[in-house]
Formats: C-alpha cells, structure tokens, sequence
C-alpha cells in the first residue's frame, strides 16, 4: 500500500498565493437553525457551544493564514435571505483599489 500523506497547509498556501482570504459565516443561531432545515444532508447535531468553536478556530485559521500569506483577511457575515449582500461585500472588497 502506497504512503500518502496530504499536502502542508503552509505548501498549499504558498503555491496558491491569495490575494485576499474571506470567511463567510452567519451566527450560532443561524447556522443551527439552517442544519436543522436542511433536510439535503445527513448531519450530526450540533451545539451552539460547539458551533462557537468551529466558528472561533476558522476565524484562526484565516488570520494565521493571512498573515502568512501577507494578505488581507475579511469577515463577512451571511445572514439569512441575503446571500446577494454578502456576495457584493465580497466583490467589493476584493476590487476595490
């Protein structure tokens, strides 16, 4: 059996060469309630406790990454019915000169 081993995240990072980096996320609240009526996917039932978490270490991850990267971080928030404003927060954020 061959030996694989994913890529470094570092290695990744640095063979894609971001210019900018963006989490999308949307409250505890929101994100719960849009697992819970999703009916498309099967999934674990989640916390707000644990939602706080996975929320706290992507927001990590995106600063970490941002920094080695040397390139801007944004955080835009998703709320429900609005995907339209945050697609345009993204755009406008990524072309403005």
């Amino acid at each position: 059996m061959p030996n694989f081993a994913p890529p470094d995240p570092l290695d990744v990072l640095q063979a894609l060469k971001p210019t900018h980096l963006v989490l999308v996320s949307a409250s505890t609240d929101e994100i719960k309630s849009r697992r819970l009526n999703d009916d498309t996917r099967a999934r674990d039932l989640a916390t707000i406790d644990s939602l706080q978490s996975e929320l706290e270490a992507a927001k990590i991850l995106l600063f970490a990454s941002s920094l080695v990267c040397g390139c801007p971080a944004l955080i835009i928030h998703n709320k429900d019915g609005q995907v339209d404003v945050a697609a345009n927060s993204i755009i406008e954020a990524v072309f403005r000169n």
